[in-house]
């Protein structure tokens, strides 16, 4: 099986975190939609001490590969740009209404 390889780009320092796996581009916009909408609402519980909209625009999603699961082979197709991290929501309902 193979599962796509996603890693956040912080567009100021311009450095790619650690990379994670999804399956999809749906199931990858779908895991950082619902972690972004904690992170806000957290701050808006007044649970943590920043506002995390701002860093959201500063910060930027890209596929990079491919893992197979199979043989272990990772194969870089990337860096192609998915979105910014502040429109994950939008453009994963756009890409559920292509489905």
């Amino acid at each position: 099986m193979k599962k796509q390889l996603y890693s956040i780009k912080d567009d100021l320092s311009f450095d790619f975190e650690p990379p994670f796996a999804a399956v999809t581009d749906v199931a990858c916009l779908r895991m950082g939609s619902s972690q972004i909408q904690s992170e806000i609402n957290s701050f808006n519980r007044g649970t943590v001490e920043y506002d995390p909209k701002p860093q959201h625009s500063t910060r930027s999603l890209y596929y990079i590969g491919s893992f197979d699961t199979d043989t272990g082979a990772i194969l870089s197709d990337g860096p192609i740009f998915i979105c910014k991290l502040c429109d994950a929501e939008n453009t994963y309902q756009s890409l559920l209404a292509k489905l």
